[in-house]
């Protein structure tokens, strides 16, 4: 019997090879299939990090350069840009530089290792920078897995499984990973630091988590402003730590005291960081975020004036977070959107089934999934979406957009930071749903759907728009 179980163990473990070996060739595909500059201001990154290639200082202040602006623009009609994007005729078309609004990490790595590697061909550095990015999603959707193993509890790892799967054939996040874009190590960095929390939750702090937290806390800081919904994430680890008396867990005040230290010193840690090594973010983040709060009456008035802007906002996120391509202008039919819909739907009514049964103290989700772990992820997500409202309503309630208007702004790539998350709760929801003996059934369905939902986004809309 316990050879068994073994065994099964082990089919499972060279599943999950197979499938991370299925993902690394499908973000090569993905790469070399999406044209030249279709990624979000691609151009722009692409043209900062060959301008810092020139550099040796870890600095971003740089200005542009004419030569490597025009080999861009030259690259760009020769591609058929003007076809799927915004009309470029001239240099000054092109978005300016990355300026002090782009922290340099992701670009400063990119930089690093094209003059490591001696690469001086354009178009190889193009596919180069946009492998960096292909391999820092798969580096994502590692912390992603593990993520889930500390969610369910189980002895196949099926459930976590589907979790990766769910997130890595997301045709959006396909997309996103195989262009030039900083949010990919960003969302990394988040997810990594998200899994450390759940570290520190679980085990009890230790000085080595601590220490990763903060160097990854400061290289967030340098790649992406978004690192910043870890502050209140530290401050919901340490909270249900010493609450972990609700959750039918003993309370250990030592390791409370911990966690409490460790949550606090990490947000000192950051503010610091910000105040003193970027003024601006500091702050766009803080000093922007408590004028706005200091006058709630103009976010209230707004949202009753304009109840619409929340189901414009909704309905943007939850197209452009499964597919939206070719600078997300371009998405596949209605049809598919309300197949989608309705798997949402299923998903979140078994998510409200668990939650009752939680909150009534039923016992039988506490033996298969950690709740703490849960609540935490649940806190993500919250967080998230409170920064993607925060910063949409902070331009209507300002006047810099039209609250009558689409806000156009918003869109699904957003809610990345916060993919461990969703992926979870989603994979956690159709459980809830599906009868207990149908559950493995149907985790292998979804799996099964998101490939095949994957290879829909290919063959039926990214091949016919960009090729046919």
């Amino acid at each position: 019997m316990i050879y068994k179980k073994t065994d099964i163990a082990g089919n499972f473990n060279l599943i999950i090879i197979l499938v991370f070996v299925l993902l690394f060739v499908k973000g090569l595909v993905f790469v070399f299939l999406v044209p030249m500059w279709q990624g979000p201001d691609e151009p722009t990154h692409v043209e900062y990090i060959m301008r810092l290639s020139q550099h040796v200082s870890f600095d971003k202040t740089i200005e542009s350069d004419k030569r490597i602006r025009d080999r861009i623009l030259s690259s760009m009609k020769k591609n058929n840009f003007e076809e799927f994007g915004a009309k470029v005729s001239s240099i000054n078309d092109i978005s300016p530089i990355a300026g002090p609004e782009y922290p340099p990490f992701y670009y400063f790595l990119n930089s690093s290792l094209i003059k490591l590697l001696n690469i001086n061909d354009f178009e190889i550095q193009f596919y180069f920078i946009r492998l960096i990015s292909m391999i820092l999603g798969i580096g994502n959707l590692v912390f992603i897995y593990l993520i889930a193993c500390k969610i369910f509890i189980e002895k196949t790892k099926l459930y976590s499984l589907t979790v990766v799967s769910f997130a890595g054939f997301l045709p959006q996040y396909s997309y996103m990973t195989s262009v030039a874009n900083p949010e990919n190590l960003g969302n990394l960095i988040i997810t990594s630091v998200v899994f450390l929390f759940l570290l520190v939750s679980n085990k009890g702090l230790r000085w080595y988590y601590a220490l990763t937290v903060i160097i990854l806390l400061f290289l967030g800081h340098k790649t992406e402003a978004t690192i910043f919904i870890a502050l209140p994430l530290a401050i919901v680890a340490a909270w249900f730590q010493f609450g972990r008396k609700f959750l039918y867990y003993k309370s250990n005040i030592s390791r409370n005291i911990k966690v409490i230290i460790f949550a606090s010193l990490s947000i000192t840690a950051l503010i610091v960081i910000a105040k003193y090594f970027s003024s601006d973010l500091f702050s766009k983040t803080f000093i922007h975020g408590s004028e706005l709060l200091a006058t709630p009456y103009n976010l209230i008035k707004l949202g009753l004036s304009h109840p619409s802007l929340y189901i414009k906002e909704m309905a943007i996120l939850f197209v452009s977070f499964w597919l939206s391509f070719g600078h997300m202008v371009y998405k596949m039919s209605m049809g598919w959107y309300f197949v989608l819909f309705i798997i949402t739907c299923l998903s979140l009514t078994g998510c409200v089934i668990i939650g009752k049964s939680v909150i009534l103290r039923r016992d039988g989700w506490f033996s298969s999934i950690n709740i703490r772990n849960s609540i935490l992820l649940i806190a993500l997500i919250i967080v998230n979406l409170g920064a993607i409202y925060f910063d949409e309503f902070k331009a209507y309630a300002r006047g810099e957009m039209n609250p009558a208007s689409m806000p156009l702004r918003t869109q699904g790539r957003y809610l990345f930071p916060s993919l461990s998350a969703i992926s979870c709760l989603f994979v956690l929801g159709i459980k809830g749903v599906c009868p207990i003996p149908r559950q493995h059934d149907i985790m292998k369905l979804l799996i099964s759907f998101m490939i095949f939902l994957n290879i829909v986004s290919v063959f039926k809309y990214l091949v016919p728009l960009f090729y046919l």
